[in-house]
């Protein structure tokens, strides 16, 4: 007769052994499976590359998959007046570096960085083709110039956020600091 009334209070029914009510066993089975839910939903984040440096676009096999690895950009840089064309070469000055994970290459058609409550937007003034990764021209940088014309000048310490276009669509998010 004991066992059966601990059996009971297992399942929300009252019993001397196990005083548990049926609100308080909703409650916690409520509580444990939001908890289950939002770590699955931070976990799917982040193996998507969620965070300060994240991309949007395919993770189809056989498809390019394009990363802003770096972001390194000086404030002395980016002042009122100058050009809005950016370049690939080696890192040098201002720089973004682009790697790529995926079996396919694509390339950069814009660069925009939003700082300031100003929007600065850059177009290539060549091609900047990225290669497939463990090719020459897999990790890429692209290049700012020292006078790169923006809306407002650039102060060290200010945090920025920008975005990479792709010619595939795919679309990448950075965000860092002026140094």
């Amino acid at each position: 007769m004991e066992r059966h009334n601990a059996f009971r209070g297992l399942m929300g029914r009252s019993s001397s052994r196990f005083p548990v009510s049926s609100r308080t066993a909703k409650a916690i089975a409520a509580g444990a499976l939001v908890l289950s839910i939002a770590t699955i939903i931070v976990t799917y984040l982040i193996g998507f590359g969620w965070g300060p440096n994240f991309y949007v676009g395919t993770s189809v096999p056989g498809a390019p998959q394009v990363y802003v690895s770096a972001s390194h950009l000086r404030s002395a840089d980016f002042m009122s007046g100058g050009t809005t064309a950016v370049v690939c070469g080696q890192a040098t000055g201002s720089y973004l570096v682009l790697s790529n994970n995926g079996t396919v290459g694509t390339s950069v058609t814009s660069v925009t960085i939003d700082f300031s409550g100003t929007t600065n937007r850059f177009a290539l003034s060549e091609g900047c083709a990225i290669g497939a990764y463990g090719s020459a021209t897999a990790p890429r940088n692209v290049l700012f110039p020292p006078t790169s014309m923006v809306g407002s000048s650039a102060i060290a310490g200010e945090s920025y956020t920008g975005s990479v276009n792709l010619a595939n669509g795919a679309i990448l998010i950075f965000s860092g600091r002026f140094q």
